[in-house]
């Protein structure tokens, strides 16, 4: 639907040589500066470093284009029905001489929209466009990645989880590093400033065929006892000289909860404890 408005009078001139008739700039100008579908739209939201590793559902409001409600994204004043397109007569396109040959184009008075609506008859919010600024909210699922229970082994890598004894400190003991590593499988979650793409949620469309898109850009916290390095999770526990020599046991916090961890005698720095089935 289009609002009835005069052509300018320069938009159409004939070439005296060949006989084609033009339609000028200014048509064409408006036809394809025409946006199609609604605006994309883009936003933050921040999670807990468990709720980015381990999934969680969030609800995110925001400002965008919304369909008008008083005219029902119609344009129009309620009970007012447009009218078909005197121009084209409801078709979208008219015909027109060029030289030799019959060629159809684009109405330029509907705008290929095959109705019309006097101004005085317009929705007074929407001011015709349909749509208006207003407040929308989208339920985001943000999933979890691969269950606990997987354990494999990739060539060359070593198994899914293990704890690296990162370093010897003569004052604190032993800290150790535990890496979880995932290469061939996706990380649990999502990672900080991943942007996530939800289709057809962000703006809405004028015409109502093809809301624009949802991009969600993911903040992480940072946590107080585990760090993420790239598709790997990182965590540091404490021995003490005598348990590096001797060996013992010690309590190791991982995504599913604590586990313990027996310590062998004469453990060195660099050296890989496997914790199976804890990735």
């Amino acid at each position: 639907m289009m609002l009835i408005s005069p052509l300018n009078s320069d938009a159409i001139f004939s070439c005296a040589c060949c006989g084609i008739l033009y339609y000028g700039d200014q048509i064409f100008e408006d036809y394809f500066s025409r946006r199609l579908g609604g605006e994309d739209v883009k936003v933050s939201l921040e999670l807990s470093f468990m709720e980015a590793v381990q999934g969680s559902t969030k609800t995110l409001t925001f400002q965008t284009h919304v369909a008008c409600e008083p005219c029902g994204g119609r344009g129009v004043a309620p009970g007012v029905k447009p009218e078909k397109c005197s121009r084209c007569k409801g078709l979208g396109t008219i015909s027109m001489q060029q030289g030799l040959f019959m060629v159809q184009i684009t109405c330029p008075q509907c705008h290929g929209e095959r109705e019309t609506v006097l101004h005085k008859y317009i929705c007074k919010l929407s001011r015709g466009k349909r749509v208006v600024l207003g407040t929308k909210s989208v339920k985001l699922n943000i999933m979890s990645g691969p269950p606990t229970s997987v354990n494999f082994i990739l060539p060359g890598h070593m198994p899914f989880g293990f704890l690296h004894i990162l370093r010897i400190d003569p004052g604190l003991g032993v800290v150790m590093g535990l890496v979880l590593e995932s290469r061939s499988l996706p990380f649990a979650g999502v990672d900080n400033d991943e942007t996530i793409k939800v289709s057809r949620s962000g703006g809405a469309d004028p015409d109502g065929n093809q809301p624009g898109d949802l991009y969600v850009v993911i903040k992480v916290r940072e946590d107080p006892v585990f760090r993420r390095e790239g598709t790997d999770i990182h965590v540091d526990a404490v021995l003490s000289i005598t348990q590096a020599i001797l060996g013992g046991t010690i309590q190791v916090p991982t995504l599913t909860g604590d586990v313990v961890l027996k310590v062998r005698p004469g453990t060195q720095p660099a050296q890989k404890v496997v914790l199976k089935k804890k990735g």
